[in-house]
Order: structure tokens, then sequence, then C-alpha cells
């Protein structure tokens, strides 16, 4: 009995790989796609033998079977559906085999593989939009070619390759050869900038990173928001002044030395904006933007002078009027004004350069403050006590007085800044309103 089935199993085998082969010279045309490049004939078919180790051998697929350029196949194969080539199993094209090397199999038609005109192989090539490509080292995608990643295709749809390293382009991205995460969903050159949280900033002189929160560029250096300021590309240190309550950070710019923030003296009379009124107690605006003022308040003057009809007033105010500022310090001038915003390049574009860079409003077409010179203006908005104590425009716009009245003694002089320009503007205003105040340095 198990003789008996040993010859019915070499039976089987040589029934499946035994087939009759064509004359070695029947197929002589090059373009025909059983040709075999290496003995220049061709064959129909592919045929197996039994090989001493009980595995299938087969002659070329488009050749003689005495032809030693190519490689027998190692594996068994029913060569009524499959054919052998120098090594390797192909199916047949139709019941017919063909030279893998030229010619490829479309749909049951063995075709000439041509590539925009050009003749390309099949083994080692393929043909991606018109351009042949090697098979080893690049592949095709759509109509895109692709260097392998590694040795490896992948889907270019979902994954990059970088440094032979494949990534999640939704997340990640090459820069160079090295792979970064992606900041807040976006790509960034990380040459010249840096990721912080979830937003993108650039380098200080696009070498330098720094903390965000707590430091900010100055030139191609970064510097302490603490304790420093950067006044047109130079580090400085703060100085301080105290109002005998609060200190004060102080700039110098130019020849001036000017407060670095809104006074928040507590003056009687002045006060602090409350949602859309004004307010004695609510201090939570004037901790940001400092106290607003009318003008006889910040003049330390009565009342009485915010009105046109008390001429003496004017005549009491000094040349460096101290006003509610700090001993040392004074109410600036109308002229003091002038002669700070020439200094920094004029009114025009001084409202940019004065804003601090966080704080304000955002308005398309407009920068936001770049404080070159540590000024930090801030928006604290502006008060009417003519209509109620009506407090508005925290965060649009930033009023302060000068000491100089207008020709009409109801009003005096100041500087406004607003959210939605560039410029200072020179303006007067009722004196009855409440505004801001920067004090400067007695000269």
């Amino acid at each position: 009995m198990v003789l008996s089935k040993k010859i019915l199993l070499i039976g089987l085998i040589g029934a499946i790989g035994v087939q009759t082969s064509c004359s070695s010279h029947e197929f002589d045309n090059p373009n025909d796609p059983r040709y075999n490049p290496a003995s220049g004939s061709g064959s129909s078919s592919s045929y197996g033998s039994s090989s001493s180790s009980g595995s299938s051998s087969s002659s070329n697929a488009a050749g003689s079977s005495s032809s030693s350029a190519l490689r027998e196949c190692d594996e068994v194969f029913n060569p009524n559906n499959k054919f052998c080539y120098d090594g390797a199993v192909y199916d047949l094209c139709d019941g017919m085999a063909y030279n893998p090397t030229t010619h490829i199999c479309s749909g049951s038609t063995a075709v000439r593989a041509l590539c925009s005109g050009a003749q390309y192989n099949p083994l080692i090539q393929d043909c991606c939009n018109n351009s042949a490509i090697l098979k080893a080292t690049h592949f095709c995608s759509g109509a895109t070619i692709y260097a392998k990643c590694n040795g490896a295709e992948y889907d270019p749809a979902t994954t990059g390759c970088c440094n032979n390293a494949t990534f999640i382009i939704s997340t990640h991205f090459c820069s160079g050869t090295t792979v970064y995460a992606k900041c807040g969903g976006e790509e960034y050159n990380p040459g010249m900038q840096f990721c912080s949280g979830t937003t993108v900033y650039d380098k200080c002189g696009g070498t330098v990173e720094y903390a965000p929160t707590t430091e900010a560029c100055c030139g191609s250096g970064k510097y302490t928001l603490s304790t420093q300021y950067c006044s047109n590309g130079i580090v400085m240190a703060y100085g301080t002044i105290s109002d005998g309550v609060r200190s004060y950070k102080t700039v110098v710019i130019g020849t001036q030395t000017w407060m670095a923030e809104n006074l928040n003296y507590a003056a009687s009379g002045s006060k602090c904006g409350d949602g859309s009124s004004l307010s004695d107690g609510n201090t939570a605006t004037c901790d940001t933007y400092g106290r607003l003022y009318n003008w006889a308040t910040a003049m330390r003057f009565a009342s009485a002078c915010n009105s046109q009809t008390v001429a003496s007033c004017g005549a009491t105010i000094a040349p460096q009027h101290r006003g509610v500022c700090p001993e040392g310090w004074h109410i600036p001038s109308d002229a003091e004004w002038t002669t700070l915003t020439t200094y920094i390049g004029g009114a025009d574009t001084g409202g940019t350069k004065l804003k601090a860079a966080s704080g304000w409003n955002s308005y398309s077409g407009i920068p936001l403050g770049t404080d070159v010179y540590g000024f930090a203006a801030l928006p604290g908005g502006y008060g009417n006590g003519n209509y109620g104590g009506s407090f508005g425009s925290a965060g649009v716009g930033g009023y302060w007085w000068s000491a100089t009245e207008y020709y009409d003694a109801s009003y005096a002089y100041g500087r406004f800044m607003f959210y939605n320009h560039e410029y200072v503007s020179r303006n007067y205003n009722d004196k009855t309103f409440e505004h801001s105040v920067r004090c400067v340095r007695d000269n």
C-alpha cells in the first residue's frame, strides 16, 4: 500500500511538470514576446522536469532548454498556467510564455514594454508617467515618481520620507535631514524659527531662541522682560521710580527719561474703568492700564481749572509741572511729547514703535506694536465725567494728557494712539475727560 502511494505521487508530479517545448529556432523575431535575447530564440511555453531533489526545474521561458545563461527555477510549478524565466516563475499570458525582460502581459496579450516609446526592462524597471524608473530605488504613486524610503515603498498621501525614515505628514514635517513635529498644525523653518506651545516665533537674529512669556528679541539677541528693555536694538536695564506706593519702570529715549508704565497713583478725583462706567473702588482695570485723570486732577489744580472761565489756572503752570507725578518728575508738555515722537522717526509711524507688543486689539493690515524703545504704551481708554462717568475704548485707544492748554482754556493738548492706526495723534480734548498720564523726568 505504501509503495502504491509513492508511485501515484511520482506519476502526479510528472503529469503536472512535463510539457513538450517548441523548436529552439521557432521564434527568431526579436519583436516576438517569446524571443530570448540570451539565445536568440524563443519557446511558446516552459517545461519542468524532476530534479534530483524532487523539485521542478525548467528551461528559460522564452528560449531553448539548452541556454546556460539563465537560471533554473527551484520551485514546483504547473506549466499549464505558469512558466519559468531565469530562476523566477511567472503567469502565462493567455497560455503563452513571454520574455519578461522585454514584454509585459497587458490583459491577455504579451506586448513589448515601452515607456514613452523607449524599451525598458519590466523586471527591474517600471514606467511612471512616461518615465522609466528603477524598481530597486523608486516607485510610482499616481503619476508621480518617489524615491523609496530605506528601500521600501510608502503611501505619499499620508506618509513622508526623511533621511530614510518615514513620518506621518499630518503631524510632522521634514527639514533637511530631521523630522520635526508641526507647530499648531503648521510647518516652519527650524533654521530661522522655533515653536513654543502652538505658536511659531522668529529666532532673534535668525539664530537665538527665547522664552516668549519672559523674554523678547532685541536686535540679534534677547533680553528679560521684567528687568530689561530694548531701545532701538540695544538692551538696557529698566530704571525705577516710586510714587510712594508703587514702583514704576523707566526708560531712556534720546535725551528724555520716561515712565514705561501708565501712572497708577490714586490721587483724589482719579478713576478706574469698570465695564462701561468709571469707578472709584474697582481697580482691576487700573492694575493693567493705570488710573485715569481729568486734566485738573492730573495737574493738581482745582476742578474749576477744567473750565475756560478760570483764566488764572494757565498762569500757574510751571515749566516742568509736577502735578500727580512723583517728585523729580512732571507732566510732559506738548513740546516734550513732540521731542519724543521726533526722536523715534516721526509721528506717522510712532504709534507702532511706542505701543506695547501686547495688550492692544488687533486690526487687519495694521502691524501690532513693536515697542522698539521700551515705552510700552497701553490702551487704557478714556472716561467722560460729563455723561454720568462713562468709560470706553480700553484695548482700543490710549489717551495721554500734556501740561499745555489749548487756546480755548477748556481744552488741553494730548497724544492719542489707536489699535487701527500706526500714527501718534497730536490733538486736544475737553479737560473734563479722563485720560492716562505718563510722567517724564525733570532735566
